[in-house]
């Protein structure tokens, strides 16, 4: 195995290959996949297909809040009002 520079990122710097491919099919667990769908399915995220694929955002950081990521992953939050005693008011 050996070293290679796999190329640049945004800010310059260059990222080391050290001739990782990552997780084979079938070995990614379950419950990512099931957030990255649900990321997917709420537009925070694409995919592309390919060498060079993966995944990225589908809106710049400054318009996704965590509020849409946690939804996208939890589901629709729902806030329930209590008094001090846990009692519904």
């Amino acid at each position: 195995m050996t070293n290679s520079i796999a190329g640049d990122d945004r800010s310059g710097r260059r990222e080391l290959d050290h001739g990782f491919s990552g997780p084979r099919p079938g070995e990614m667990p379950k419950k990512f996949l099931d957030n990255v769908q649900g990321l997917m399915r709420c537009g925070l995220i694409k995919s592309q297909r390919g060498a060079c694929g993966g995944y990225t955002l589908a809106r710049s950081p400054e318009q996704i809040s965590f509020y849409d990521v946690i939804e996208a992953i939890e589901g629709p939050i729902v806030v329930k009002r209590t008094n001090r005693s846990g009692e519904r008011p």
